[in-house]
């Protein structure tokens, strides 16, 4: 398996991306620490025993491995493209969204329990998929947005639109993503919301 030592606040973007561009017939598994190691709360050392843990079990995917709780006794294995930092601070601000994680790690006897959603290693072949495009954007609306807002992304391929609830946004932007979609930008809406459809 794979370990990739990352900084907390990028490495859910990072894990996700990764799970895009590749197909893995191993375990990458990305993990960080909340909090600095000249810290007596430091969590790095058990978050690294837990990454190596993860890294030789029988995953075959991208995945997240932190602290599931405030307690120094388990580590949560999270799918990359599922993942998200959900605290500032806190050990345990790892959570998966939409669907539980598909593992953990009991520390400190570095048992690792897979769920049967997650991929086993040897499941897919190695292949790389990295024609990414750069030319798109992800916009969260909010009341009283303007639609020159909008209007800032012509020329992209692809803007991502969140919107609330079940992915409104105002009326008042409706000419504004025609324009853009009639200038053969892609735009796609989706939810703030963590929990639902």
């Amino acid at each position: 398996g794979i370990i990739v030592t990352h900084g907390t606040d990028t490495m859910a973007y990072s894990a996700a991306a990764i799970s895009f561009m590749i197909d893995t017939p191993v375990p990458i598994i990305f993990v960080g620490s909340q909090r600095s190691a000249d810290r007596p709360s430091s969590d790095n050392a058990m978050n690294a025993v837990s990454a190596a843990a993860a890294a030789t079990s029988d995953l075959g995917e991208v995945a997240v491995v932190m602290h599931a709780s405030t307690n120094d006794d388990i580590c949560a294995i999270h799918r990359g493209t599922r993942v998200r930092k959900m605290h500032t601070s806190r050990r345990d601000a790892f959570q998966s969204v939409g669907l539980p994680a598909i593992g953990s790690v009991a520390y400190p006897s570095r048992a690792v329990t897979l769920s049967p959603d997650a991929v086993r290693r040897g499941s897919h072949k190695l292949e790389l998929h990295d024609t990414l495009e750069p030319s798109c954007a992800l916009l969260q609306f909010y009341p009283g947005m303007s639609p020159d807002l909008i209007r800032g992304y012509e020329g992209y391929k692809g803007l991502v639109l969140a919107g609330t609830g079940l992915g409104h946004v105002s009326t008042l932007l409706i000419p504004a993503i025609e324009k853009l979609v009639e200038s053969g930008t892609l735009v796609v809406m989706t939810s703030q919301c963590m929990q639902g459809r």
